[in-house]
């Protein structure tokens, strides 16, 4: 995830989020999204993000990258 724009203006006169700002914005909501289903994502993964694995029955995190290493609360692998 890229800093934020710090050096661009954050709003036009009209108060609305610029262009830079905005796409930032779209970028860091992506990657905040956690996910539900049968498949973990592969995508836009991070240390942390949580994924509802519903073959489980319960939610997963990311705890590493290269390998991705998913584990449940108490830290097992799974």
């Amino acid at each position: 995830m890229n800093r934020p724009p710090f050096t661009a203006i954050a709003t036009d006169k009209t108060g609305s989020f610029t262009t830079s700002w905005v796409d930032w914005l779209v970028r860091l909501w992506v990657v905040q999204q956690d996910s539900v289903g049968l498949t973990r994502p592969t995508d836009n993964l991070r240390v942390g993000k949580m994924h509802f694995d519903v073959t489980l029955g319960k939610p997963v995190w990311v705890k590493s990258l290269g390998p991705t290493v998913w584990v449940d609360s108490a830290g097992n692998p799974v």
